[in-house]
């Protein structure tokens, strides 16, 4: 005896929503790639763990990040490791290695990126609030949230994330790099 297919049920029907037909998903498409997003960077400040650093490129990729730089300790995209857990959407990704710090900066400020720093700290702006310009460069560090004190030294005054943001832990399997704001 034969099992039929269970019949496809319209899980739209009878609420009034009516499921867009190709030409409606093609002009949604098409308005989608028209939008003018922010351009985002990354800096990865001696974030050691190579998993954490796959998992941060997964991320870059999925939000098309345009520019990551890796400065100090940061295990670069290439290691072996790092490569396994980004599950090759470092292709989709541009990058500088820089031997220090300062180095990452002068190029980041050369590209004419805003730096902001992302930590856990009394009296830092929560994200929400935070007004990113145009051009902005994420500085992400190693240690609870503290990057090294070159990355706080800019030339204009510039926001952190606050204490009302929560770093992913990576046993959560989320990168570090992920917040998640109350």
């Amino acid at each position: 005896m034969r099992r039929r297919a269970p019949r496809e049920r319209n899980l739209n029907e009878g609420s009034g929503v009516k499921n867009l037909d190709s030409t409606g998903l093609k002009s949604l498409h098409r308005e989608w790639r028209r939008r003018a997003e922010p351009d985002v960077a990354l800096l990865l400040d001696s974030v050691q763990t190579p998993y954490n650093v796959g998992a941060i490129l997964r991320t870059a990729a999925a939000y098309r990040v345009s520019h990551l730089w890796f400065a100090g300790a940061t295990s670069p995209p290439t290691h072996g490791k790092v490569a396994k857990t980004a599950l090759g959407t470092g292709r989709y990704l541009t990058w500088t290695i820089c031997d220090e710090v300062d180095e990452a900066l002068v190029d980041i400020a050369s590209a004419g990126y805003g730096l902001v720093g992302l930590e856990l700290a009394e009296g830092a702006q929560p994200v929400k609030e935070v007004a990113f310009g145009e051009r902005t460069c994420l500085a992400l560090a190693t240690r609870t949230g503290d990057c090294r004190p070159p990355c706080w030294r800019p030339a204009t005054p510039w926001p952190t994330s606050p204490n009302s943001a929560r770093w992913a832990a990576s046993t959560s399997g989320r990168p570090p790099a992920s917040l998640s704001t109350n």
